[in-house]
């Protein structure tokens, strides 16, 4: 069983949204989500986040983290 959790307050907490059986199943809600601009992550049943299928905010997020640390200061 996987977990579609979704935060309505910038990233401070984070609800359940929706669960499947598969990743597959929540892809359609996440597409929404990321349409209407939420945060939110998939969990398993261990409670661990699946980092393949990040949200946008935080794909962003981590996007110009590396650009920062790649670009050279001076």
């Amino acid at each position: 069983m996987y977990t579609i959790r979704v935060s309505y307050d910038c990233g401070s907490h984070y609800v359940i949204d929706k669960q499947a059986e598969t990743v597959a199943e929540l892809e359609p809600r996440s597409v929404e989500l990321d349409q209407q601009g939420w945060r939110w992550y998939i969990e398993n049943d261990a409670g661990e986040q699946d980092t393949t299928r990040p949200c946008r905010i935080h794909a962003e997020i981590v996007s110009f983290l590396r650009r920062m640390n790649t670009t050279e200061v001076g």
